[in-house]
């Protein structure tokens, strides 16, 4: 299930892991486009997708209202090296400052 989940195939996320979460897909399979990509995504209710595509990064495409970004493969290898790498649960200070 990982290579299925990590591009983003239909079916293949766990809502309960990524509701909320900004999610990660490598796109190194061409069959299932960004578009169904970033709805397989929305659809999780997560809050947004980074989408590591080197191929496709520069051609427009309209996200709607949902928060998307392409990044090459070298900023991809980057941001999945720092995910990686540190804890990534960020506590806000409780409201009043």
């Amino acid at each position: 299930m990982g290579e299925h989940s990590q591009n983003c195939y239909p079916g293949s996320l766990d809502q309960k892991k990524v509701v909320g979460k900004i999610v990660v897909c490598v796109d190194d399979d061409p069959a299932v486009s960004r578009r169904i990509k970033k709805l397989v995504v929305a659809d999780t209710k997560a809050k947004g997708l980074i989408l590591i595509d080197e191929a496709e990064k520069g051609l427009p495409f309209d996200s709607g209202i949902f928060p998307f970004t392409e990044v090459g493969n070298t900023a991809g290898f980057q941001i999945l090296e720092y995910i990686n790498s540190t804890n990534l649960i960020y506590w806000l200070p409780e409201w009043p400052f």
